[in-house]
């Protein structure tokens, strides 16, 4: 997997040579700042990446001195993916970020000044009672305390102001202004001037209409009530030690604002600065980024973005930043407008032309510039089809004419995956999706979902209420034991389960009959016992339930005495959950919701660590009374599969055949309710919210429409499922007036309706399961970056790696790992401690003091038991640790340090240092274990006869050295490993040294390179073969094929 830096360099190469004028002309343009108005389909991200290939040959520009920031997550992988395309694995060193994840790194990196380790992130449920509160503590006098109908009201108005607060980075007085000077134009507007006069009731023309100014005015006033319990809010949230997602950017504008240090660290690093999207960064985010530009002044910034594609205002997106970047900058500024188009055809950019300039809100009137786009592919000179309007009866026959259509491209051989289905709601689509399943036509979705409202969660929700009940009450729960017998978790037949119903219920009427004491479902499966001569026609039904049972009694036994944590692990494999869920066809999809469950259940615990199951189900109970969701992106994923898709998410997207459905006037036109607050424009500095909403559903529509390559298909139905007349969309008649699209009106025969009616009822058979799952694989290993711990779980057992490490199969934490961290965590902040007290190391109280607070503030992964033996054995082995290795310790040293973006023969890795101890250039890594020596000596062993791999110590050693001597950031020589083991051996504290070897390098990178490729084949199917793996066992118990797949734990264990 050896990178070739000549071949990256000739495609490079190559693709400057594909530039147009336009994007070369950006892309050339290496100094000062740059602004790119890139229309759909002009390459933007190729634009991107050549940029940053250019800097990369034509300046002395490391990569590291290149910040990118985008949008989205996706945005990120994506740029990431065409950058290697270009220049190979310098790829991996550029710095590219969303705001957010920039601003965490940012946090991370200046934990000394930000100090917020000890805050949690809110929860909705959380949310909701804090606003609850600051609503119950209205005075009587308030502008918005409601005595009636519905008090909270303002719950949710409240909660998005003050998110678009932190977003657009407004505080209370930038607001009061604007509110001061749009109540002192009231009379000078138009809308608030008579314009015909009315004799009978003395109104002249001219006149102020006084009623409308009064009620703007009680709108305003009620706005600034509402701004004024900002500083409330704010406290609330600081006593509770909460935060939320906008608080990251505010933090860190502060630190900007108010530490030059921090701020010149950044200004300084980053010498050439790339913002894609830039029409969908809100305020705050315009606001970081110009603290970055600042210290320059002329700065080296590249913005992209194109304002007829700005539909992200609900996130506080603001194209008002494109032209406030164009107006800081107009002396120095080149603009270059990209209007060669080379995804769509002619006639789809003329009608998608012919609608956006309907909008006002465009650069075109504002900075005059033209962007007229062309098509400018080559394949569309002879041969571009016309869109086409569709109008249908009603909307099923819309669906299945559309579902006949994309069956038909199929069979005549399109890629299901250059067809899309675009539409403004996802409730649209589910009848459709349905008929295409039954067809046996793969679909790609992605929708959120309230876990605790689909039947798994339910199901798990169930099980965990049960033994809370049968914990509280033993045997009071045979009401949902009986649901649960039901459940496809454990395939017990329902008649075994109504003959125990059955014959509980007769013991029970003739015990009462008796004053005896009543048993309980439970109880009696319990005490089932097999006949003592089996029939030959007599089933062994009864021991899945009598399995089930004891697996119940053993949860209801441990969950006396762990913590909820490892109790759910518990309830995962013994209640047959994760069995469940290797079986299902959509297996990630199940993955993802009971990892997000139990990730649900971790920051509850962590919040709450003494929490009991009881408080847990509470809590839920809570979120439901609310109208909470627990929501999840489920993703449903097939490599061959037809894309349906919202308007929203097909941003940046691209195919061959676009069928937009839904466009009638309803689905698009209506405003929809606004329920928040009104903002004044002297405020938004935008147009009035009614027109503004209206342009922005025209450029979603906008960008819906020119995701298509060469086939578009926009429709409606005519009338709604009740059979009521509905008018097409304002969007379809604007098309429709500016060109010479007629609108068809196409037929759909009773034969294909009656088929479409009768998958109403039925049920899709399954496809057969196998142990893996390539889609979901895929996307795991999206921007897959190699940890050395991966590395090592890798050559392990790869099954292992699979279950732990991609699929991420929920565990609770560790206790032995907690304490290692909070001993990390004390020597970390110890070796920091040197910078503030003039080279001193802290007392070792102090040091103590640290390792308690990081025990304490993660009390969850213990039990009460453990954490006191835990917190002991520190207070015992710690002191004498510190104060033994005070005198000789070298303070020239970094700690907790953390190397990414680092390439080796193609291959991503990244880690995570100790420390790390200088002598001049020559350095020592230095890796912290805190368990005994005794069990490492194996670990720490090269390769040899038995070991043909190495100890995972002695690897983790060699990995760290090749890390830091492919990192060009640096000039270290690294020769020599110590593993410090904190745990005494005897009375003496040991370290063991590893001298890694140029032999050492080279097998570990091998073992890189091999388990690299071996994990972007999927290569999991063969496990280790110990005896002691459990997910050796864990294949071998339940899955047929076990045997094929795990054909060399046999092998071993004839071996033997």
């Amino acid at each position: 997997m050896q990178s070739n830096p000549n071949k990256y360099n000739i495609k490079f190469q190559e693709a400057l040579a594909g530039l147009n004028p336009e994007q070369l002309a950006a892309v050339n343009k290496m100094d000062g700042p740059v602004l790119v108005i890139a229309g759909p389909g002009t390459g933007k991200t190729q634009i991107l990446a050549a940029r940053i290939g250019k800097i990369l040959t034509d300046t002395d520009a490391l990569p590291s001195e290149i910040l990118c920031l985008t949008y989205t997550d996706a945005g990120a992988v994506a740029m990431r993916k065409r950058l290697f395309e270009f220049i190979g694995p310098d790829a991996y060193r550029i710095n590219i970020y969303t705001f957010h994840a920039f601003c965490n790194e940012v946090i991370q990196e200046n934990l000394e000044y930000f100090g917020k380790l000890n805050l949690e992130p809110l929860s909705d449920l959380e949310s909701a009672m804090l606003f609850r509160e600051l609503v119950d503590e209205f005075p009587n006098d308030h502008d918005l305390k409601r005595f009636t109908g519905d008090v909270y009201y303002d719950v949710t108005r409240l909660k998005d102001l003050f998110s678009t607060m932190k977003r657009e980075n407004w505080d209370e007085a930038f607001i009061k202004k604007a509110i001061d000077e749009y109540i002192d134009d009231l009379p000078n507007r138009d809308e608030f001037i008579y314009k015909r006069a009315n004799a009978a009731k003395g109104i002249k023309i001219g006149d102020p209409k006084q009623k409308d100014i009064d009620a703007a005015r009680e709108t305003m006033k009620k706005l600034l009530a509402a701004v004024g319990e900002y500083q409330k809010y704010s406290a609330k949230m600081k006593d509770r030690g909460r935060y939320d997602y906008d608080d990251m950017i505010i933090w860190v504008l502060k630190a900007f604002r108010e530490n030059p240090e921090i701020l010149r660290r950044y200004q300084e690093r980053y010498h050439y600065i790339l913002v894609d999207e830039f029409q969908d960064t809100s305020g705050s985010q315009n606001e970081l980024l110009k603290f970055l530009l600042n210290y320059w002044e002329t700065p080296n910034v590249f913005v992209v973005g194109d304002d007829d594609q700005s539909i992200f205002k609900f996130q506080g997106a603001n194209m008002k930043n494109i032209l406030d970047f164009a107006n800081d900058y107009v002396s120095t500024l080149s603009t270059v407008v990209l209007k060669h188009n080379y995804r769509s055809n002619q006639h789809i950019l003329d009608i998608s032309k012919a609608l956006i300039a309907n909008n006002n809100e465009r650069l075109t009137r504002q900075l005059s510039l033209d962007k007229d786009i062309r098509a400018a592919h080559n394949r569309f000179e002879k041969n571009a089809i016309h869109p086409v309007i569709r109008e249908y009866e009603n909307p099923n026959k819309e669906l299945v004419d559309v579902a006949l259509s994309i069956e038909k491209l199929i069979a005549d051989g399109t890629p299901p995956g250059e067809i899309a289905v675009i539409y403004r709601n996802h409730n649209q689509v589910e009848d459709l999706i349905h008929f295409l399943d039954v067809k046996n036509i793969a679909v790609n979705t992605r929708r959120k979902i309230d876990i605790l409202a689909v039947p798994f969660g339910e199901k798990i929700i169930t099980i965990l209420r049960y033994l809370a009940m049968e914990l509280d009450s033993p045997y009071s729960g045979d009401n949902l034991l009986f649901e649960i017998l039901h459940y496809d978790f454990f395939n017990i037949p329902p008649i075994e389960i109504a003959k125990a119903s059955i014959a509980v219920s007769k013991e029970n009427f003739s015990t009462a009959a008796n004053n005896q004491s009543k048993t309980s479902l439970r109880r009696y499966i319990t005490e089932l016992r097999a006949p003592a001569q089996r029939g030959l026609f007599d089933t062994v039904q009864q021991d899945e339930m009598k399995y089930l049972i004891n697996n119940i009694e053993y949860l209801l036994k441990e969950a006396v005495s762990t913590t909820l944590q490892q109790l759910f692990q518990s309830v995962i494999s013994k209640m047959g959950i994760l069995k469940f869920i290797m079986h299902q066809p959509d297996k990630g999809s199940y993955m993802q919701m009971l990892t997000n469950f139990f990730d649900f259940l971790k920051d509850e615990s962590r919040k709450s660590p003494e929490i009991k199951l009881s408080q847990l189900l509470e809590t839920i109970d809570l979120m439901k009374k609310n109208g909470i969701r627990l929501a999840l992106n489920r993703v449903i994923y097939s490599d061959n599969g037809v894309n349906f898709l919202t308007a929203h998410g097909s941003k940046g997207l691209e195919f061959e055949h676009v069928f937009l459905i839904g466009c009638d006037k309803k689905t698009w036109d209506s405003k929809g309710r606004n329920r928040g607050f009104s903002y004044p424009d002297t405020l938004t500095q935008a147009v009035a919210d009614d027109s503004s909403q209206k342009e922005e559903s025209r450029r979603l529509f906008y960008v819906a429409l020119t995701r298509a390559k060469q086939h578009l298909s926009i429709s409606y139905a005519g009338a709604d499922r009740n059979e009521k007349p509905q008018e097409a969309s304002q969007f379809v008649g604007e098309i429709v007036a500016e060109t010479n699209m007629l609108i068809e009106h196409p037929q759909v025969s009773d034969v294909d309706m009656m088929e479409f009616y009768a998958t109403q009822f039925s049920e899709a058979e399954k496809p057969k399961v196998e142990l893996l799952d390539t889609n979901y694989i895929n996307q795991l290993l999206q921007n897959y970056t190699l940890s050395v711990t991966h590395l090592n779980n890798y050559l392990d057992c790869p099954l292992r790696f699979y279950f732990q490490c991609l699929i991420r199969v929920p565990s609770g934490k560790s206790p032995s790992a907690t304490f290692g961290q909070a001993v990390h965590w004390a020597l970390n902040k110890a070796f920091r401690w040197l910078k503030d007290d003039e080279d001193n190391f802290p007392s070792t109280e102090q040091f103590m003091k640290e390792f308690r607070w990081y025990m304490y503030r993660n009390r969850d992964s213990f039990t009460k038991e453990e954490f006191k033996l835990r917190n002991d054995y520190g207070e015992k082995i710690l002191p004498s640790y510190y104060e033994q290795n005070i005198p000789t310790w070298n303070k020239v040293a970094v700690t907790e340090r953390p190397i990414k973006n680092i390439e080796v023969k193609g291959v991503p890795i990244k880690g995570n240092l100790d420390k790390i101890e200088f002598v001049s250039k020559h350095a020592t890594i230095v890796d912290y274990k805190t368990g005994k020596v005794k069990n490492a000596f194996k670990k720490l062993k090269g390769p040899d006869d038995d070991l043909p791999n190495g100890g995972d110590y002695w690897r983790q050693a060699v990995f760290y050295k090749i890390l830091i001597d492919n990192d060009r950031s640096n000039d270290w020589d690294v020769t020599t490993t110590i593993f410090d083991f904190v745990e005494p051996d005897g009375d003496d504290y040991r370290k063991e040294k590893v001298v890694i070897s140029d032999d050492d390098i080279k097998i570990v990178t091998d073992q890189i390179t091999d388990v690299y490729s071996k994990i972007l084949a999927h290569d999991f199917n063969t496990g280790c073969g110990k005896k002691e793996c459990d997910w050796c066992h864990f294949v071998r118990s339940n899955f047929a094929q076990a045997d094929d797949i795990l054909s060399i734990v046999g092998e071993e264990l004839d071996e033997e």
